[in-house]
């Protein structure tokens, strides 16, 4: 498909433009439905489209479909959101590191600076939570732990982190990387991507809590995750197959590769700045139509040129062990030794010293019992307490905005 010069995404007249373009072309023109991917902006314009004209993009071939970027533009944003709302919890373990970077507001472009260093943070306090309970809760119900530790305010911080933000951000990214898992037989919903699925459309959903505090303003990202989620359930099955089908793609025959389908167009975008030289209309377009015959010639040279090295596997996160250890030292030291300057033995149990009652917390700053933590303010984002009689929570949220975007459900 060619280039499309002086359009970009910030007109809704621009993003139907493209549409219009796109619709027309041979390859498209003839089929029934069209699969459209894009990032927060480009889906919003594309819904509003397809609001203002209804015949022309959904009763007339090729329907037009939004399919939302899970990577790299959703996990940025879940990300952002989730450092947003618990960043007391993150900067004393940012500062303990020396991560500077860290302690500011996330950039796109510092993306997997921040994605390693959260990697880092999760699994130090994961370690950290079932090293000091273990032996004492035999159980996999996690409002035990929760009711647990719910006196001790750094403890209480820690799990929630997991719970809350954490293992759901992990899992999100874990499901993007293994992409779709096709096997033999029929293609259906259920069998095309399995768990992988499940994960992600699990994580949009409980996402929503976090985009709606004021603390995340995820202003956009809220209304699209509820129209991610009504499309999964509206759609038919062949359809949502299809979809699911589309929403990653690895980009190479490794496993743990995946990405979304918003990153293949941002990858171009990348190597157009990099190689053209003048970026001009006609230098563009030339470089875009060879494209597709010296990708597949580079791999190639790149087979030959490596042919007498070991089967490359999947890459792997670098060995974070000994940052891992000396953040853990941070969280024994604060939370179980009662900062103490020279903490004793890791890897142990302290049930009764992390079920304490603590009014202040030794983590983190100006942190009292008397703050809303930040999973209550998710949760209120959603189930308004009573004495805010005029807020509005999720059922409503949802409701208006289907009932707005999506007038004919």
């Amino acid at each position: 498909m060619p280039p499309i010069f002086d359009r970009l995404q910030l007109l809704n007249e621009d993003v139907e433009f493209e549409m219009d373009v796109m619709r027309a072309e041979p390859q498209v023109a003839q089929s029934v439905v069209m699969f459209i991917g894009g990032d927060r902006l480009s889906t919003a314009r594309v819904e509003w489209a397809i609001l203002k004209n209804r015949p022309k993009y959904m009763e007339s071939c090729p329907m037009v479909i939004p399919v939302i970027g899970e990577h790299p533009h959703g996990s940025h944003h879940i990300l952002h959101a989730g450092w947003r709302l618990f960043r007391q919890f993150i900067y004393p373990m940012a500062e303990w590191m020396s991560w500077a970077w860290m302690m500011k507001e996330p950039n796109v472009s510092e993306y997997n600076h921040y994605n390693f260093a959260l990697c880092v943070i999760v699994r130090a306090v994961a370690e950290f939570v079932q090293e000091t309970v273990q032996h004492s809760w035999h159980t996999n119900d996690k409002t035990v732990l929760l009711d647990g530790v719910k006196h001790n305010l750094d403890m209480h911080y820690c799990v929630q982190f997991l719970d809350k933000f954490g293992f759901l951000y992990w899992n999100f990214r874990q499901a993007v990387r293994d992409g779709p898992n096709r096997v033999a037989g029929a293609v259906t919903p259920s069998n095309l991507w399995g768990d992988a699925c499940e994960e992600l459309d699990l994580t949009w959903r409980e996402c929503l809590g976090t985009f709606l505090t004021g603390e995340a303003n995820k202003t956009h990202y809220a209304p699209m995750a509820v129209m991610h989620i009504y499309r999964q359930k509206a759609l038919l099955p062949e359809l949502v197959a299809i979809m699911h089908d589309l929403r990653t793609f690895h980009l190479s025959e490794h496993p743990s590769t995946g990405v979304g389908c918003d990153c293949p167009i941002e990858a171009e975008n990348k190597t157009i700045r990099a190689c053209v030289h003048p970026p001009n209309e006609t230098n563009v377009s030339r470089f875009i139509n060879q494209l597709n015959f010296t990708q597949p010639v580079s791999d190639g040279l790149r087979s030959a040129f490596r042919y007498n090295r070991e089967e490359e596997s999947g890459r792997r996160m670098r060995d974070v062990d000994v940052e891992v250890e000396q953040l853990k030292r941070l969280l024994y030291r604060d939370i179980a030794y009662n900062g103490a300057a020279s903490c004793g033995p890791l890897r142990q149990s302290m049930h009764e010293t992390v079920r304490l009652p603590t009014t202040r917390s030794r983590l983190m700053t100006n942190i009292s019992n008397t703050n809303r933590p930040p999973w209550r303010k998710a949760m209120e984002s959603l189930v308004p307490p009573p004495h805010l009689p005029n807020a509005r929570g999720y059922a409503e949220f949802v409701r208006s905005h289907l009932d707005s975007k999506a007038p004919w459900h």
